[in-house]
């Protein structure tokens, strides 16, 4: 499937390697300056996340291939912190996106530790959606699921930021289930 320009490769523990087919390749590292690799046309966002307290902590997000691919960062706005990919996400040789859930789960790529039955989320380009979420805690991904296909892959997002599956409460009141061997 890929992106209209190009593919993403996910590299476990690392980042991810942005294609565009064209000879312009840009490996987006965690923890790296996301500056040193604004090789492609992006836009930028900043955004705020809102605590109990209304405080808030900022971020900037960074969007490459008509916002098929998001980057975003913390520590002064510009060290990588996730993805979210909807277009293109390549993990072991397996394109995810559009894969059929059965199919997936019938490759064994991963363990999935976690399901969110019912989670209520914007989609691109659509207002909303109900998808079905597995969550992976070895590599840090969430597996967003829409009409039995995969729909979306988040790499690293709050829920493993702030280790919220250690949290029972956390995990009763948005009613996460552990996914059992």
């Amino acid at each position: 499937m890929g992106t209209q320009n190009g593919k993403i490769t996910f590299i476990p523990q690392q980042g991810i390697v942005a294609d565009n087919k064209k000879g312009v390749t840009a490996f987006f590292k965690f923890g790296e300056d996301v500056r040193e690799q604004l090789v492609f046309p992006y836009t930028v966002e900043r955004h705020r996340i809102r605590h109990e307290n209304n405080e808030g902590k900022y971020y900037s997000l960074y969007m490459f291939f008509d916002e098929s691919l998001r980057v975003w960062t913390a520590k002064g706005l510009t060290k990588i912190s996730g993805f979210c990919c909807y277009k293109s996400f390549i993990f072991k040789g397996y394109e995810l996106i559009g894969m059929d859930l059965e199919r997936f789960l019938q490759l064994n790529l991963f363990h999935l530790d976690y399901i969110d039955e019912d989670y209520y989320s914007v989609a691109p380009g659509i207002n909303f959606r109900h998808y079905k979420v597995y969550y992976n805690l070895a590599f840090q991904l969430s597996i967003y699921i829409w009409r039995k296909k995969i729909r979306v892959v988040l790499v690293c997002g709050f829920f493993f930021e702030k280790k919220m599956y250690e949290d029972p409460d956390y995990l009763e009141i948005f009613k996460l289930k552990k996914i059992e061997d």
